[in-house]
């Protein structure tokens, strides 16, 4: 399957191994969650009992996937004893990367429309950022292609906790405590877990280590890292791009929301010049066909899940909950007229979830 825009054959659904492996992983996620049967004996049924002690003991004694947060909502982690990170759910990391890459879709296409709706009204810095924004979340698909997911909000393993007369499950600190664990499928299926430092520049580096040095750079990508390095000529290689222009891809956002400037910046210094009129949305649009792009990469991984999970099943009513929390804002499907299969690889996406419009 090919996603194309107006800008040529930006994704490639490419039948690679690597694409196939993660597809598997995302199936054996979504086995735990398949029958309508409880778990086994052998694990707690939900996430909450009443017995909370006995729980609690099994919890953290045998590290069950089905206590804490569950499979279906965020994975919960433990450091074994030299320290390295490890997670109960495993089995259902695959999972996660679906569910991110379609969280990734709907708020990347809401940033998109958001963006268009302001470069209407030529609102150049703030349509820039918005048009940042959508790739930001939508660089999930790219990583989730490669068997990488973010993990945000990371939770230690499950604990009591009592305030006043109330008892609920909330979760332990782990020392030291990441802000982002990084999860990356190996080569035989399983799963390893990476600590990650949480910032812009942090998480479009991450295209760095999935990105072997003798891996091709997407189309997209290669295109919006020689525009934002004026690269016209083509002399960077691909790493120097890389090194160079993530950082720099990061900072159109600083510029756009701190410092008001959303131009492009060889049409803006032509005007300053008096060298003739440049076209100032440039950058806007070059940030545009990047989130584009990303968005087909998450639609692309999101695919076995909305295979193998159909609305209205089982699977598919635990496995939403992992997408839509914590809440965030999808309005109308995001018709997207210029792609129409991206549009309608998230207006499937919202109609999985039940979203108004999808």
């Amino acid at each position: 399957m090919r996603f194309e825009g107006p800008y040529g054959k930006d994704v490639q659904d490419a039948g690679s191994s690597r694409r196939v492996a993660v597809a598997a992983a995302v199936r054996r996620g979504l086995a735990l969650l398949g029958a309508d049967d409880p778990p086994p004996l052998d694990a707690p049924p939900g996430l909450v009992a009443a017995d909370y002690k006995g729980l609690l003991e099994f919890a953290v004694k045998q590290r069950t996937m089905w206590t804490g947060t569950g499979i279906a909502h965020r994975p919960w982690f433990y450091r074994r004893a030299d320290g390295s990170l490890d997670s109960p759910q495993r089995q259902a990391i695959g999972l996660h990367l679906a569910q991110a890459c379609c969280r990734g879709a709907l708020i990347g296409a809401q940033g998109v429309a958001a963006g268009d709706a302001l470069l209407a009204k030529r609102f150049l810095a703030a349509a820039s950022a918005l048009y940042y924004t959508g790739a930001y979340h939508a660089v999930a698909g790219l990583l989730g292609a490669h068997g990488r997911v973010l993990v945000v909000d990371v939770h230690g393993p499950p604990l009591m906790v009592r305030e006043g007369t109330g008892t609920w499950y909330g979760h332990a600190q782990l020392e030291p405590h990441p802000k982002v664990v990084c999860a990356i499928l190996r080569r035989r299926g399983g799963w390893s877990f990476e600590p990650r430092h949480r910032s812009h520049v942090a998480r479009w580096n991450e295209i760095r280590q999935c990105l072997g040095v003798h891996d091709p750079l997407p189309t997209y990508l290669l295109r919006a890292l020689r525009y934002l390095l004026e690269d016209w000529s083509e002399r960077l290689d691909p790493a120097t791009l890389l090194e160079r222009g993530l950082p720099r891809l990061a900072s159109v956002r600083h510029q756009a929301l701190y410092e008001g400037f959303g131009y492009d910046d060889e049409s803006f210094d032509q005007q300053v010049n008096r060298e003739g009129m440049g076209d100032l949305t440039v950058r806007c649009r070059e940030l545009r066909r990047l989130g584009i792009a990303l968005i087909g990469e998450c639609i692309s991984a999101t695919a076995p899940l909305l295979r193998h999970a159909p609305a209205g099943s089982h699977a598919a009513a635990s496995a939403r909950l992992g997408v839509i929390l914590p809440a965030f804002e999808f309005g109308p499907t995001v018709p997207l007229a210029d792609n129409p299969h991206v549009g309608e690889g998230v207006a499937a996406c919202a109609r999985w979830l039940g979203f108004p419009g999808g």
